[in-house]
């Protein structure tokens, strides 16, 4: 009975984890694609609107989190981990709201094969 209620919570939790992959994919999107197709390519300008403290602060804050979450798939991949270079490929393109959350579906979906029993996987 608890075993079946543990893994139906892991079942939720890591369906959660895809659902925030999506909106982590789609909410950055949204605003960043309207701005691409106004400006361009321009990096100048891309930097310009870091140039405010509190901007500042938030591009700081994501950059330091993505490179946390490419060393910690690096550790995984060097640990034989074939699939964590999708979370890099996906931090890289998309960003840590969509590498985070890929991220933790994985490792969910790893913990869930070791202790799950025979047929619940």
């Amino acid at each position: 009975m608890v075993v079946s209620i543990v893994l139906e919570l892991g079942e939720l939790v890591k369906r959660f984890w895809l659902l925030m992959c999506v909106v982590g994919t789609v909410v950055p999107y949204a605003v960043f694609v309207p701005w691409l197709l106004e400006n361009g390519l321009n990096v100048p300008s891309l930097i310009q609107q870091a140039s405010t403290p509190i901007a500042a602060f938030a591009w700081l804050d994501v950059v330091i989190s993505a490179i946390l979450m490419l060393v910690l798939s690096a550790r995984q991949i060097a640990r034989g981990s074939k699939k964590h270079w999708l979370v890099v490929a996906c931090t890289c393109t998309v960003g840590v709201s969509l590498g985070l959350p890929l991220y933790l579906y994985l490792g969910d979906a790893d913990s869930a094969q070791l202790v799950a029993p025979e047929g619940h996987t």
